[in-house]
């Protein structure tokens, strides 16, 4: 019914709902009726209009459809119908404000945090005291303490670049996966630089468990939303950097078949049952082993990882393999490895 103007109230007097033009705003404060004929609506032409209140709030309806006009009874039944569901509709609007609340709690909470980590390793790197101590000077303190140990510098640098990615990440997630109308910038990208771009920015997580990673070569070029996809992969590699077994390797492959472009993530990594499968796709969910392990996050990541690739038309699939004991049992005595891979395909459209 595109021409059913509809304003719902709760018992407050907040608005629920509203589609009505600007120019509709008087016609409801002279509405005193269920159902009243107006010639002097704020659009042109006859209409018929109505004002219903309940103990859960007040729903007004303005319509110049042929049947809501002609019949009075339709249109009463009409604005009971809606009357009935304004506490429906305002437990659904409830919900929705909730569930963005908490996407928007979850982004400042998470970028506060990053930003908190990155402070912490600059200061780690050059003491705060000696900065405020020397503030007129900062520039040659800075150089000092550079120059005084060259490889924590560098090491400071890199998880400064990750903790970035990780804003970048947080952003993209958010502007990508809860627009309704998200911007997707699609372009050739080779993927090896694609992908060699974000493990750079593991290398220390990944050095500090003595994790090796191998990537296959490859010149093949795939159309996508760099942003996006960029996003995806770092989501890969921070679950391999947290998950993947000390002093194993991981080795990133390419293939092209007729119809497909797959990438793979094979890795010794935290067991993953046949029943855990479907559910580390939906939110909220972390993986048994990972729970053992200390290490479950907030149950977004695999979810996360599909929708941003389903934005670039590409699939994910997990193949779980075998459980086995970690070869480091003394230490990690509870915990289950196992030989899993994570392959990405792109379909033959986005192969450039």
């Amino acid at each position: 019914m595109e021409n059913l103007h509809i304003l719902l109230k709760d018992i407050q007097n907040n608005t629920i709902f509203s589609n009505l033009p600007p120019q509709c705003g008087a016609c409801v404060q002279l509405c005193n009726s269920e159902n009243e004929i107006t010639n002097s609506c704020g659009e042109k032409g006859k209409r018929r209009r109505g004002l219903s209140l309940s103990t859960n709030g007040s729903i007004f309806i303005c319509s110049n459809e042929l049947n809501l006009l002609e019949s009075g009874k339709v249109f009463k039944k009409t604005l009971h119908l809606y009357r009935s569901m304004i506490s429906h509709f305002h437990e659904v609007k409830t919900a929705i404000a909730k569930k963005e609340a908490e996407r928007v709690n979850r982004l400042f909470h998470n970028l506060t945090s990053l930003n908190g980590h990155s402070i912490q390793e600059i200061y780690a790197l050059i003491p705060q005291e000696k900065l405020l101590e020397n503030f007129r000077n900062q520039k040659k303190v800075v150089k000092e303490y550079l120059e005084i140990d060259p490889s924590a510098a560098a090491e400071t640098i890199l998880r400064l670049l990750k903790n970035e990615m990780s804003a970048k990440s947080e952003f993209s997630v958010y502007r990508k996966l809860y627009d309704p109308n998200p911007v997707l910038r699609v372009a050739k990208h080779e993927i090896h630089k694609v992908i060699l771009n974000v493990v750079t920015l593991f290398f220390q997580d990944l050095a500090d468990r003595n994790v090796k990673v191998y990537i296959s070569a490859s010149n093949q070029k795939l159309n996508f939303d760099y942003d996006s996809f960029q996003v995806a992969i770092y989501h890969i590699l921070d679950n391999a950097a947290k998950y993947a077994e000390p002093d194993t390797d991981i080795m990133i492959g390419f293939v092209s078949e007729v119809d497909k472009y797959k990438i793979s993530f094979e890795m010794t990594s935290l067991h993953i049952s046949p029943d855990e499968l479907d559910l580390l796709f939906e939110e909220g969910y972390s993986g048994v082993q990972a729970k053992i392990f200390g290490g479950a996050g907030s149950g977004l990541g695999m979810g996360l990882i599909r929708q941003l690739l389903e934005l670039n038309n590409a699939k994910i699939y997990i193949k779980a393999g075998a459980p086995q004991p970690s070869s480091k049992a003394i230490i990690f005595e509870e915990r289950k490895y196992a030989k899993n891979s994570f392959t990405i395909e792109f379909p033959k459209n986005n192969i450039a």
